[in-house]
């Protein structure tokens, strides 16, 4: 068969078939015309199920059938997030309270939008530790700022020699922390002059941001090696940070590549004066946490339909307990101290303090959604339902954005406490519901009780909770058989931890 046609070139076809361009909208017009396409009623419903995933499966929830399961999930998990809670924000340099915040909010915020089933959003060792590491730099313990807030405002600020920022004594650790959760998800475009620290007024969410470019595929960047480095690498700071705590002893707290090194020096040094009450609560709370743990909730699990475990973690009764009636605050023993009762008054944050903690808003961001898409595609894949990347990312900005104003860590899904409330039956957020409510009882009612808690005793509890990210170590005999390059790639992430820049680096790599 043969076809005889004209042979046309481009110009020649648009005049064969009376081609008239569209005239070009102006910004109004694209904007009625996006607006116009966005509410018609199928679109608008699209766009709501899909950020708010809540509305989609709410209606077809089966209370009859799943309502049991999440409630003695979210009980599980809800108690194992008190003494938690508590040890992480303490971690993180601030309050125990704010650790419980942490665990609320964010829970209660991911309830609905979040489209994880078994994600249980809250404190989280890694994160804690990095949000320490920013706040100390710009707030010493036990520091002095050469201006006020006020002057701040007004003036050439600048960072010491000693690496922190002169602001007023009028700037506490929560507002560091409240700017640097608010920054997790909010940042400022900087002007090319930001040397001269001016910036735009814009401010835009950067997981916010992200998730509306789609910029979920993000995460296909990070190696599973350059993940488990960098929480390894964590991990080992997270426990040197507990060794002083649990024996007892007074040490300086150190900045800079070699800080580890100059803590371990300080603690050989200062090892004939850790205080010996200290040291035999962190043994027997370790001997119980591991008896539990490792063997007692394992055989229950084994022999019996009971596969909610026992609640360990709740030993901070018995040694708030046993504080209280021996009197140990006069010993000698680090106390909790007072936790304040109720929700505090919503707080904006400080976003002169965004230029200076930057890097680590945006290690934060990065490694709080590596770790929950990372758990979401394990649980989506094992019991059979969608994951939105997208969503996850918008999830986190929202989530990191709101709980800034509350006094809030960064938060993320933790490896440990996800997996339980899975493996406690979990069928959808109403388990982190449950959860956050529990810890709201907590903030009301329960928390000023605490004050006599030992902080030895979450000391311990962290180091326990830690088992799991320190095993990633082992994998590097392992990765040295496999592939010589993930070899020396997870050993430069666990020895540069400290470093943003060459987190970044090793994306690339």
């Amino acid at each position: 068969m043969r076809v005889q046609r004209p042979v046309y070139t481009q110009d020649e076809l648009k005049n064969a078939g009376d081609y008239r361009p569209a005239e070009a909208l102006s910004a109004k017009g694209l904007w009625r015309q996006w607006t116009t396409a966005a509410l018609k009623p199928a679109n608008l419903s699209a766009f709501l199920r899909r950020r708010f995933p809540l509305i989609d499966w709410l209606p077809k929830y089966n209370f009859r059938s799943n309502f049991l399961h999440d409630l003695l999930a979210g009980l599980t998990v809800g108690i194992m997030l008190i003494p938690q809670s508590m040890a992480y924000g303490t971690l993180a340099g601030l309050d125990p309270a704010h650790g419980l915040y942490t665990s609320f909010f964010p829970g209660l915020i991911y309830f609905i939008i979040g489209s994880s089933k078994h994600n249980s959003f809250g404190v989280f060792a890694v994160i804690s530790m990095m949000v320490a590491s920013a706040r100390y730099r710009i707030i010493p313990e036990n520091g002095h700022n050469q201006y006020s807030i006020d002057e701040y405002k007004n003036t050439s600020h600048h960072i010491n020699d000693n690496n922190t920022l002169n602001l007023g004594t009028a700037l506490t650790p929560h507002q560091v922390v409240a700017s640097l959760t608010f920054a997790t998800g909010m940042f400022s475009v900087l002007n090319i002059l930001s040397s001269v620290k001016k910036f735009f007024s814009n401010k835009f969410s950067l997981q916010l941001l992200l998730a509306v470019l789609n910029a979920s595929f993000l995460s296909l960047l990070i190696s599973d090696q350059v993940s488990a480095g960098y929480t390894a690498g964590a991990g080992i700071h997270v426990f040197s940070a507990q060794i002083d705590k649990i024996l007892g002893i007074k040490v300086n707290r150190h900045s800079g590549p070699f800080k580890l090194l100059y803590l371990y020096r300080d603690l050989i040094y200062n090892i004939t004066s850790s205080e010996w009450i200290p040291c035999v609560m962190s043994a027997v709370t370790f001997v119980v946490l591991i008896f539990f743990k490792e063997f007692l909730n394992p055989v229950i699990a084994k022999h019996s339909r009971f596969t909610v475990p026992i609640p360990s973690d709740l030993i901070i009764v018995v040694g708030t307990l046993f504080s209280h009636y021996l009197n140990l605050s006069t010993f000698s023993v680090e106390m909790v101290g007072e936790i304040p009762s109720g929700i505090p008054s919503p707080t904006l944050p400080n976003l002169h303090l965004i230029p200076h903690i930057f890097g680590d808003a945006i290690s934060i961001s990065i490694v709080a959604y590596c770790i929950s898409m990372s758990l979401g595609k394990l649980f989506a894949k094992k019991h059979h339902y969608a994951l939105d990347a997208n969503q996850e990312l918008f999830a986190l900005g929202a989530m990191q954005s709101i709980s800034s104003i509350f006094g809030c860590i960064p938060a993320s899904a933790a490896i440990g406490r996800s997996m339980l409330l899975e493996s406690s039956g979990c069928r959808s957020q109403f388990a982190s519901l449950i959860a956050s409510l529990i810890l709201l009882v907590v903030i009301y009612l329960i928390g000023p009780l605490l004050r006599d808690l030992p902080v030895a005793i979450l000391s311990v509890i962290i180091v326990v909770a830690l088992k799991g990210i320190l095993k990633q170590i082992g994998d590097v005999k392992f990765l040295w058989h496999v592939s010589k390059a993930d070899f020396v790639r997870k050993q430069f992430e666990i020895l540069k931890q400290k470093n943003d820049f060459l987190f970044f680096f090793n994306i690339l790599i």
